[in-house]
């Protein structure tokens, strides 16, 4: 049981977990935080081009019978992308100040942030850092030792 639990600290500071996302009902963590940061992205911009379709269809055609349906489906999807846009907003500031979720809402650092490197450095290694070894080298690794 020790070894797991040994395994499983040194996973949680390798992978460097950000949170557990309920939009994706997934861990977002160091392998996966710039796939996440992409779907967000981009699902903001399905929601945009979402509502300019809606806005242009009835501007085109005001008399359209799907107007009523179009209507609740772009307003749900100004909701979600207001919530999509908001999520990737907060992401790229915790990119910039080096930052995990848990660790803004935790205010985890009280003399500041060791793993700060500065918001150019900090971005470089977001886009172009590695990703880390995954769990089943992990696992290797600790059968090995």
């Amino acid at each position: 049981m020790l070894v797991v639990s040994a395994l499983m600290d040194m996973v949680s500071s390798l992978n460097k977990i950000d949170h557990h996302c309920a939009y994706t009902n997934n861990c977002i963590a160091k392998r996966n935080h710039r796939s996440f940061l992409f779907f967000i992205i981009f699902s903001s911009l399905f929601f945009i081009l979402e509502i300019s379709v809606f806005v242009i269809r009835m501007v085109q055609n005001p008399d359209f019978i799907g107007m009523t349906l179009g209507g609740v489906v772009s307003f749900i999807c100004f909701i979600s992308c207001c919530c999509t846009s908001v999520m990737s907003c907060l992401q790229c500031y915790l990119i910039t100040i080096g930052a995990t979720t848990n660790e803004l809402i935790r205010k985890k650092w009280d003399d500041g942030n060791p793993f700060n490197l500065g918001c150019f450095k900090n971005c470089e290694e977001f886009c172009c850092g590695s990703v880390g070894p995954n769990i089943f080298e992990l696992k290797s690794m600790s059968n090995t030792v």
